[in-house]
């Protein structure tokens, strides 16, 4: 059975040190950050970083979660730390999350960040064996190579699934061209998440803090949530994410795709 842990604050002032808590608190619930990384190992996060917004409009990851997902990791004696993104539209996602401050802040805390989008990041084409749409897919080496993925999305509304969560996060996971000609058709859900079953993130970690509410995913609304929600489940994340947003779980075509490949 899924497990999703929420640890939760009422104190709106956000800082490194009290979103690490919250980070902290809710991973301890799941036998906290050493379950999932291991010494040696290289750890790649992947936040929602599609647009240059800020975190306090409700569009984006703080940067503050991933420098406590950073902090942890290195404690739990991660050798490698790499923060990875490929942006929407047409614009570098380098200069996205440099914009966003996510580059500053991942930087601080030792990790490399990386425009998992850019022509100059190489990819390898892989065969997806348990892919129900796609057989093989350019999937960048940062990714492919890491020894665990953390799934850091934005818990906010979406125009064209209820929410963006763990599974919407990983359109942001391609060469931004390949992204850019394989989203937004009938069929661009089940071709990420047939990427997902060769790249399956081993934890997510979803900033709540500020949640998106209104006309998602980039004229949204900020909200105030105040939690950070964490599973190794990335359907289940997804279900929470929605029922803590208000809406209907059962209407979240990503998670159904999901499911139908064992992702959770």
């Amino acid at each position: 059975m899924a497990v999703v842990s929420i640890a939760n604050t009422r104190e709106k002032h956000r800082s490194l040190e009290r979103v690490l808590g919250l980070v902290r608190e809710a991973l301890s619930h799941l036998g906290g950050i050493e379950e999932f990384v291991k010494p040696g190992q290289t750890v790649l996060i992947k936040p929602n970083q599609t647009v240059f917004y800020s975190a306090e409009e409700g569009c984006t990851t703080d940067p503050l979660v991933v420098g406590a997902l950073i902090r942890l990791a290195y404690e739990a004696g991660a050798g490698h730390v790499q923060v990875g993104e490929s942006s929407g539209g047409f614009f570098p996602s380098s200069q996205c999350m440099a914009i966003t401050g996510m580059t500053a802040v991942a930087e601080a805390a030792g990790a490399e960040v990386i425009d998992l989008g850019s022509d100059e990041t190489p990819n390898r084409v892989v065969p997806i064996p348990n892919g129900l749409f796609l057989k093989e897919c350019p999937i960048p080496v940062p990714l492919l190579d890491a020894d665990v993925i953390i799934d850091a999305p934005k818990a906010k509304n979406h125009h064209i699934e209820p929410i963006s969560g763990a599974l919407k996060n990983w359109v942001g996971s391609v060469n931004q061209n390949w992204r850019n000609h394989n989203h937004g058709d009938a069929e661009h859900i089940p071709r990420f998440m047939d990427i997902m079953t060769v790249t399956r993130p081993t934890l997510c970690v979803v900033d709540a803090l500020i949640c998106g509410e209104g006309d998602g995913p980039i004229a949204n609304l900020p909200r105030w949530g105040g939690c950070i929600i964490a599973s190794a489940d990335p359907v289940a994340t997804d279900v929470t994410i929605c029922k803590f947003l208000g809406h209907d779980w059962e209407k979240l075509n990503f998670a159904k795709e999901a499911e139908k490949r064992g992702l959770g």
